[in-house]
């Protein structure tokens, strides 16, 4: 079988749908299906992802939307190819090529849309995106209701992202949705030469010195603002108090830099940038405890990957995964307010390191029960594999 995946970027800066793609392919490619992926990147962008699928980079696209009237044409050559296509994200050209290939092509090719969160009422209801809010129902007027409505299914993360994605434009009728969950692979076996490359990157933290982490995407939608208000405020309250580590992209954007403006250099916060690969596990290992007080998010990979290492995560209510993670006792869910990121990490400072442990150990057994690669991998499979249409939801 021949899947086309259709994404707007497969740039690892540009965050968790791009991974969710790569997990996705590297995990139905031992099944024997082919996969191959068009992006509207350009194509002099070069980047280090060891990617072994064929990635044909038709960008740049212009304006905020990524025209590309080389997808379009790309598309219309290519796409009868492909016994299954994926659309992965919305609001960009990418979706209207993709619907408009697929009727030239008179539906031959099957068609889902995996919306990756951005069906969640949060983007059309924050008070700081009233412009994009509108924006987004004009396109889904023109576009997205037409595609969402008509493909052969959408593909969510979790219950919780289809039933919020119910909530945010009228006219929404789509004929089939399935759970598929988001599986991630098993964390890579720790060595100290991962801690030793975090270490390196991340200039001023000293050994065996204990750590929250944050790892992400620094926007404002992540609460990274919160957070550090938060934490600042219990720094006098506690000698043993652990180190405070944001790692990610973002730290040039404006948001980024009144982030970092406002930390003296006394104060024991570190931004190393983004880690990949070991440098990334040997954070994710080291960490007491992960947090990310998302206003929104979808499912949140690092989240994921930090239960795989027994790592317990602080994270919001608003992160769609939270019911998984609460029922499986890995870590601590709150309101997504600076209260209550306070109240929470005051809570973890009191715990006794017997309780901690504790916790860790849940945090890894959430991860095996909840989303693991092979459930997902599964579940996947038995979608592609259908051949007949108009069976019921799975």
């Amino acid at each position: 079988m021949s899947v086309l995946h259709i994404i707007s970027s497969i740039d690892p800066q540009k965050g968790g749908v791009a991974q969710a793609v790569r997990t996705m392919i590297k995990e139905l490619g031992k099944m024997g299906h082919i996969h191959e992926v068009v992006t509207i990147d350009d194509p002099a962008l070069k980047f280090d992802s060891g990617d072994d699928f064929i990635v044909h980079k038709v960008g740049p696209g212009r304006t905020p939307w990524l025209y590309s009237l080389a997808l379009r044409r790309w598309l219309d050559e290519h796409a009868k190819r492909f016994d299954t296509m994926i659309v992965h994200g919305l609001w960009q050209y990418h979706t209207y090529a993709v619907l408009r290939a697929w009727r030239r092509n008179n539906r031959r090719s099957r068609l889902f849309v995996m919306p990756h969160g951005m069906l969640d009422p949060y983007f059309q209801r924050a008070s700081g995106r009233k412009l994009k809010a509108i924006r987004n129902k004009i396109v889904w007027l023109l576009n997205e209701k037409k595609i969402i409505n008509n493909c052969d299914g959408l593909l969510f993360t979790c219950d919780m992202e289809r039933e919020l994605a119910k909530e945010s434009f009228a006219g929404y009728a789509v004929k089939k949705t399935y759970v598929i969950g988001l599986g991630i692979e098993e964390a890579v076996p720790y060595n100290a030469s991962m801690s030793k490359l975090f270490l390196g990157i991340c200039k001023g933290l000293p050994q065996k010195t204990r750590y929250f982490l944050f790892l992400g995407r620094i926007d404002p939608k992540k609460g990274v603002d919160m957070l550090i208000n938060a934490y600042r405020k219990l720094m006098n309250e506690y000698e043993d108090m652990p180190a405070l580590v944001i790692a990610g992209p973002g730290l040039d954007t404006e948001y980024g830099q009144t982030i970092r403006k406002g930390i003296k250099d006394s104060e024991m916060i570190f931004f190393p940038g983004m880690l990949n690969g070991d440098a990334k596990w040997g954070a994710l290992y080291g960490a007491e405890l992960f947090i990310l007080p998302s206003h929104q998010e979808n499912f949140g990979i690092a989240i994921v990957e930090s239960l795989a290492c027994g790592v317990p995560v602080l994270i919001t209510n608003k992160v769609n995964i939270w019911k998984e993670i609460a029922s499986g006792g890995g870590g601590m869910i709150i309101n997504d307010t600076e209260q209550d990121c306070e109240e929470a990490l005051r809570r973890w400072m009191v715990k006794e390191r017997s309780e901690m442990l504790i916790v860790a150990n849940q945090a890894r057994k959430t991860f095996l029960h909840n989303f693991s690669i092979s459930e997902f991998t599964n579940k996947v499979l038995q979608i592609l594999n259908k051949k007949e249409k108009g069976e019921k939801n799975a």
